[in-house]
């Protein structure tokens, strides 16, 4: 019986030790699990934020490309009316026109001229 009571404090602390182990065991899947939720929200919150930048990028991309489209478009629109103002000024004075078109020819020759 003396032996017996003597092996019973170490069998105790034996189970005592298999328990403690098996609760750190699970404290440690425990935080494994939490730590995989963890990366996982941090992958979805980056994932969002390139996304998000993405759209602000395409946004912005898009809209100078329109702002492009319309400064086209009004420097068409300008070039053409001055095309029908330049057209009508040679229509109503003709030989104004041919002496401004001769002084840029002569300017342009003397300009360029061989030396």
């Amino acid at each position: 019986m003396a032996q017996v009571a003597s092996k019973l404090p170490t069998a105790v602390d034996e189970v005592r030790a298999d328990a403690t182990t098996e609760q750190l065991s699970m404290q440690i899947n425990s935080l494994k699990a939490d730590m995989a939720d963890i990366a996982s929200t941090l992958r979805s919150l980056g994932v969002q934020r390139v996304d998000q930048a993405t759209d602000a990028a395409r946004a912005k991309a898009d809209a100078a490309a329109a702002a492009g489209r319309d400064a086209a478009h009004e420097a068409r629109l300008a070039a053409e009316r001055l095309g029908e103002n330049m057209s009508s000024s040679i229509k109503d004075r003709p030989f104004t026109a041919i002496a401004i078109a001769a002084g840029v020819g002569l300017a342009v020759g003397f300009l360029s001229g061989r030396k």
